[in-house]
């Protein structure tokens, strides 16, 4: 029978992302549902991990309505002991721009364990987007020593069916793997389109002692952007692909109604004036589809932008030898797959502009005429 793959000094960084404003409340105002981010790691994680430190953290409402570097009225710093082990770790919590985003640490310190006790990290799967219910998800890094030094891909797998408990077969949401400060790191994605059921998880396996004195608080602050600008990408993409639906559906509808015109001409008057407001509210609504839309695309590029100078920062601080490539082609992925898709589902929908107005012109026209 083989022995677990193990692993020493784990720590286990969730970065989780929520949006603070909400355009549909006014320019800057704050969203009704900000504050779930504080609330959901209070109930789900704070008591999924039994803590009380995570239960009872209470954010400073005087730094609320601006950026603020600590949104906490105090440190938030614990620790935890287990059966044969203590856990310690971490909160801190900021508003960068628009958003909220908390950055949970949980390690053990001078311990091997198996890769598959890792839930002890996320029990319940406390720590997961679907359970924090945050609006731009979450991403998970795990940082580890690899207690033996042979086959580190499948170690990083071990390491991911241990996060989720095996809820996710690890070969399934493999991604990449890359190099980052000589050590190398494993990326696994499911790719959900709903942000808050997706999985993101990187596991960094330390192959170089000189990996973990690289790990400096500003490339932790530029890791934490770059990772919040990613998920704002992700976000309004999953919206747009709502939005190209909805107009998808309304020009469905629309030639519904005017084949059965044309083959069942309405000639009273008032039939034509319900037929002609409810093209043209249709018509209203589709426009709404499109100008959310561009507005999708314009989000997702200033934060391609913003993800690109983040990541710039990150590649002056690598080593020789390194290549970070699930940093790097996510910018690809963003041009090739989001920004692409959004402007072809604009050019589509724009298309069917014409329709309607010719519709509605129609109508009119013929109401006119009989009135």
């Amino acid at each position: 029978m083989n022995e677990p793959r193990q692993i020493k000094n784990p720590i286990l960084n969730l970065y989780a992302f929520h949006l603070r404003n909400d355009a549909d409340e006014g320019w800057q105002k704050e969203a009704k549902n900000a504050q779930l981010i504080w609330e959901n790691l209070r109930n789900k994680a704070g008591t999924g991990l039994g803590i009380a430190e995570l239960k009872d953290f209470q954010i400073a409402a005087e730094n609320l309505q601006l950026p603020a570097e600590n949104l906490l009225r105090e440190t938030c710093s614990f620790s935890k002991e287990q059966a044969d082990r203590e856990l310690q770790g971490s909160l801190t919590a900021q508003r960068i721009q628009d958003a909220y985003s908390a950055n949970l640490t949980l390690y053990y310190q001078d311990t091997t364990i198996p890769a598959s006790e890792l839930h002890q990290f996320n029990p319940h799967n406390c720590l997961s987007g679907e359970s924090l219910g945050v609006s731009l998800g979450v991403t998970w890094l795990l940082y580890a020593v690899p207690a033996v030094y042979d086959d580190y891909r499948q170690l990083a797998d071990d390491c991911v069916a241990g996060l989720t408990a095996n809820k996710i077969t690890p070969a399934d949401i493999y991604v990449n793997e890359s190099e980052l400060f000589g050590s190398p790191m494993y990326e696994y994605d499911n790719r959900a389109s709903d942000p808050t059921q997706r999985y993101h998880i990187i596991i960094w396996l330390q192959r170089q002692p000189e990996t973990f004195d690289l790990l400096t608080a500003e490339f932790d602050f530029y890791l934490e952007n770059l990772l919040l600008y990613r998920h704002k990408i992700l976000f309004p993409y999953f919206r747009a692909q709502k939005w190209y639906a909805r107009g998808q559906e309304l020009a469905g509808q629309l030639d519904k109604e005017l084949a059965n015109f044309s083959q069942n001409p309405v000639k009273d008057l008032k039939e034509l004036k319900n037929l002609l407001v409810g093209v043209r509210d249709k018509g209203f609504e589709y426009n709404k589809c499109l100008r959310y839309l561009q507005e999708c695309e314009n989000t997702v590029k200033i934060n391609r932008y913003n993800y690109q100078l983040a990541l710039a920062e990150i590649h002056k601080m690598q080593v020789e030898g390194d290549n970070p490539q699930w940093l790097t082609s996510f910018l690809d992925l963003c041009d090739n797959k989001y920004i692409g898709q959004i402007q072809g589902d604009l050019n589509y929908l724009r298309a069917g502009q014409n329709l309607f107005q010719n519709a509605i012109d129609t109508i009119r026209g013929m109401v006119e005429i009989e009135q």
